[in-house]
């Protein structure tokens, strides 16, 4: 006959597997040695940003925010500039939106040279005053004596060069009188590596510090900055306070290049690029959003 465990026998066995788990629990309670006192946490900060002066948009947050969210501009300007408020430009702005004047640093210390593709350049004084009669080609200004010395040629490639003039001005102004539409009615910046950049407006030389300058309106400027400083294929709401943002740094001005410049063209300040970029390969590197 098979054996079989009684239900009396049963309880005992359950009883006593109940002792040893209730010993078990009890012997987990008991506390762990003390040991030596952790020191003092040490507190440590950081800081960080992006590119450039800080005090910008946070542009991968705007476009998160208007895709991941859909908030609009008006939301996201709000969030990155607390304590401000939406407004138009106020009379009395320390940057004239129809001459905000621009430093293209890269041009820091060398003879600016300007090309265009059609019409003529003419060389003025900042009152607006001709210097010489108006001229086709290219033109190179570089400091001498203390003043300004105009040289012409055929192209910004060329490799002789006629003197034209040497003013005692030591700032002139370059305009186009071409009336064509895109680049070949504005004037081009040759670098000496064959790149070249188009700018609207004029180009201002200014001999005694040789620096080179470009006057032109704010919204034409925002054209050139809107998109360098982020991608065009991004959502409108962020390209909108982006341009919002741009717009309210430039015209607040930039003592840092006082009295010659409101602003310049790098990360320094904003980043600008002109109307259109040519690599020394003739190829193009960059476009901003002027109409044509």
């Amino acid at each position: 006959m098979s054996k079989l465990l009684s239900p009396r026998r049963t309880r005992a066995a359950r009883v006593g597997a109940l002792v040893v788990l209730l010993l078990a629990a009890t012997l987990s309670l008991v506390p762990a040695p003390a040991t030596a006192a952790d020191p003092d946490p040490v507190m440590v900060e950081v800081r960080g940003r992006g590119w450039g002066h800080g005090r910008g948009l946070g542009q991968y947050g705007a476009q998160g925010y208007a895709l991941d969210q859909g908030r609009d501009s008006a939301w996201i300007l709000d969030h990155f500039y607390g304590g401000t408020t939406a407004g138009r430009v106020p009379g009395n702005s320390p940057v004239d939106p129809s001459g905000i004047r621009v430093e293209l640093r890269g041009q820091r210390g060398d003879a600016l040279t300007v090309g265009l593709a059609s019409g003529t350049i003419t060389a003025l004084t900042p009152g607006g005053e001709p210097l010489r009669a108006r001229m086709e080609g290219a033109v190179r200004l570089s400091s001498v004596n203390g003043g300004v010395r105009l040289e012409t040629a055929d192209s910004c490639t060329a490799t002789e060069w006629t003197e034209r003039f040497t003013s005692g001005h030591v700032v002139v102004d370059l305009v186009s009188t071409s009336g064509d539409a895109g680049r070949n009615g504005r004037l081009r910046v040759c670098a000496d590596d064959g790149s070249s950049i188009w700018y609207p407006g004029k180009l201002r030389f200014h001999a005694d510090l040789v620096r080179t300058v470009n006057v032109t309106t704010v919204e034409n400027y925002l054209r050139g900055v809107v998109p360098a400083e982020v991608p065009a294929s991004w959502q409108s709401a962020a390209l909108e306070a982006q341009a919002v943002a741009a717009r309210s740094y430039a015209l607040a001005g930039d003592t840092r290049q006082q009295p010659y410049a409101d602003t310049c063209d790098t990360t320094l300040c904003q980043v600008y690029r002109g109307w259109f970029r040519q690599s020394s390969k003739g190829e193009a590197v960059g476009r901003s959003t002027h109409p044509a």
